[in-house]
């Protein structure tokens, strides 16, 4: 899944002076982001409830 995401990414970057390399490092960070459990820093997204009538 990750690779279909990178290529759909890639090409749009690879224009931009070190776009691949940016989108590398920062799936990196996101991936290991990801691993150590680390929160979202705007805290939990509160869900409304939606009354139904």
């Amino acid at each position: 899944m990750a690779t279909d995401f990178v290529e759909l990414l890639l090409p749009n970057v690879r224009s931009m002076e070190g776009g691949e390399e940016q989108v590398v490092a920062a799936l990196e960070l996101l991936h290991s982001d990801i691993g150590q459990g680390v929160k979202d820093p705007e805290g939990p997204v509160e869900e409304k409830e939606v009354k139904e009538e």
